[in-house]
């Protein structure tokens, strides 16, 4: 049938919306995705999601713009990929490394 739903249903486990958020966050933060936690609570049936990651800093950016940065992300991107509906998003930062500017091989 054209247009017709298909039988059965999708469900994404808890650790792959997990895995997700904070692949998202991690990309924002300049941070390895492996070294990204994330909390799922259960906010009045939907999603309140705690990321906590370290953060690559570039020249010129500050902790909290790359922080609101992955915030921002995960809000927007988050129920996209994962359908989840996501009431809020904390990142907490643990850690700060300088993103060292590459040089030019002369």
């Amino acid at each position: 049938m054209v247009g017709a739903s298909p039988a059965g249903r999708v469900v994404l486990s808890s650790r792959a919306i997990e895995r997700t958020l904070g692949a998202l966050a991690a990309e924002e933060l300049g941070s390895p995705a492996h070294r990204s936690g994330v909390r799922l609570h259960d906010d009045a049936g939907r999603l309140a999601v705690t990321v906590t990651a370290t953060a690559a800093i570039r020249p010129g950016r500050t902790v909290l713009d790359a922080a609101e940065s992955a915030q921002r992300r995960v809000l927007a991107d988050g129920p996209v990929l994962t359908g989840a509906q996501i009431t809020t998003a904390r990142i907490r930062v643990t850690g700060v490394h300088d993103v060292k500017a590459s040089r030019r091989v002369r």
